[in-house]
């Protein structure tokens, strides 16, 4: 029987990079009889059409059953198709993401992090893709979530299920793209002399003060739209160590936040074998008083389309 590995995060679990990778080879994957298919993903690097397709899917539609149909036909000459997207978390029927797969063994990847690492990633990706608008703490202590129910729905429905911990240290040579490779049961290596390299992360979570310039803009009431998302990215790769890979979180907080979430600190360690729990103590605080004027100034240089000003945010900061 052909096999699907089919990856699905969890998100900011180095899903960008592997997704990168797995696209700008996928005509060396398939000289190697291994297809990451182009059904559901069309010119993106991911499956997230796919994904959202299948969040809310109509199993007796013509539609279903035509992507079915597609993904049968593309996967000819194939017996190990990959198929990635964090979004596929999202998906509530699952029982109709298996009947899709219906002509294949699925074999679900799925990373997870450290609950506070996790929360405190999700949560700037949050503030940077929406128009979250809430301090952390509020947002940790109302995100309810139970890594033991997500593990329970797939296992549910895959034929066979791997869990992995999302830690450079916990991953083979400490890199996303050589760990899912070996996990998924393919004998190679990315640094195989046919593959593209990846470039560097290109979406590294915002943090400091531009997530908050981007509460501020929030709090304001402004609306957030795709060309500002990629601006934000575009700011945290010219400062990573002001402006990205996490922020400030005092010791009480955290411990506070690890208690409220002990169960799935508890689950990595049975799936896992392991624990790596992180010191937010020296990452850029949100916000830096002692720079936060000039890094406003700084953030707004690099959108002169939009037409909020340093008053502005300066006047919602002191409410």
């Amino acid at each position: 029987m052909k096999k699907v590995i089919l990856h699905i995060g969890r998100h900011k679990s180095g899903t960008s990079s592997l997704q990168g990778f797995l696209h700008a080879n996928r005509g060396v994957l398939r000289d190697m009889g291994i297809l990451y298919p182009s059904t559901g993903r069309g010119k993106q690097v991911a499956h997230h059409r796919l994904a959202h397709f299948l969040e809310r899917p109509q199993p007796e539609s013509k539609d279903f059953e035509q992507l079915k149909a597609q993904l049968k036909q593309e996967s000819e000459g194939f017996d190990t198709i990959i198929i990635s997207s964090e979004a596929f978390q999202n998906c509530r029927n699952l029982n109709a993401l298996r009947n899709f797969f219906s002509d294949y063994h699925l074999h679900v990847v799925v990373y997870f992090r450290e609950i506070l690492d996790y929360l405190q990633s999700a949560y700037a990706q949050r503030v940077q893709n929406t128009n979250e608008s809430r301090g952390f703490e509020a947002y940790a202590e109302q995100t309810k979530l139970s890594y033991h129910a997500f593990y329970d729905r797939w296992e549910a429905i895959a034929d066979t299920i791997s869990v992995h911990y999302f830690h450079r240290s916990a991953l083979k040579n400490q890199d996303i793209i050589d760990d899912f490779l070996a996990v998924s049961g393919l004998d190679i290596s990315k640094d195989h002399n046919k593959f593209h390299q990846p470039e560097a992360d290109s979406n590294p979570s915002i943090g400091g003060n531009l997530l908050y310039f981007k509460l501020l803009y929030n709090r304001l009431g402004y609306e957030s739209d795709k060309r500002l998302y990629r601006r934000l990215s575009e700011i945290a790769t010219t400062n990573t160590k002001r402006f990205a890979n996490g922020f400030y979180i005092d010791d009480i907080t955290a411990s506070n936040i690890r208690k409220l979430y002990k169960d799935n600190n508890q689950f990595l360690i049975n799936h896992c074998d392991m624990l790596i729990m992180r010191d937010f103590n020296l990452k850029p605080k949100c916000p830096e008083m002692t720079t936060l004027d000039e890094d406003l100034n700084t953030i707004l240089q690099f959108m002169p389309e939009k037409s909020i000003t340093l008053s502005e945010l300066t006047d919602e900061k002191a409410k």
